[in-house]
């Protein structure tokens, strides 16, 4: 959690209210598990709508603003993202389920790829004309 807060100061304020919005979701929608009758079906669609809205994925000029550190802390926090999801897909898929908002497993990618464009972007602007060093860069960049 700790490190979870230090990520959310160094966000602008559109991911803040991002984080909210998620942490908000978590505990309202926990409550309706355990008493059904907590949240009448009508409200639980229009908060999901809402929600749907509210979760975007990073566009590269806002991430060509952030600093190294914000992107790598970024980085992995979309990261733990991608993980969950792919363990929610797999959950969902082995009970015969849809899973809940799966098209956030691609703005998750989307927004990882946009951070290694940024990245390399910056890496060629620092190499310049040397092939060699940009090579070197780029085997950084798109490591597994």
């Amino acid at each position: 959690l700790g490190l979870l807060m230090e990520i959310a100061i160094s966000l602008d304020r559109d991911a803040r209210a991002l984080l909210f919005w998620e942490r908000f979701f978590v505990l309202y929608f926990a409550a309706a598990q355990r008493d059904p009758g907590f949240l009448p079906q009508a409200k639980k669609d229009a908060l999901t709508a809402h929600f749907s809205r509210v979760a975007r994925e990073w566009e590269a000029r806002e991430l060509r603003l952030k600093s190294f550190e914000d992107l790598h802390g970024l980085w992995y926090v979309l990261v733990k993202e991608k993980n969950m999801l792919q363990t929610e897909k797999y959950v969902a898929r082995a009970n015969r389920v849809r899973m809940r908002s799966a098209q956030r497993i691609g703005q998750v990618r989307r927004s990882m790829a946009k951070i290694k464009l940024v990245l390399s972007e910056r890496a060629i602007e620092d190499a310049g004309d040397d092939p060699a060093t940009r090579r070197r860069f780029m085997r950084i960049i798109n490591a597994k």
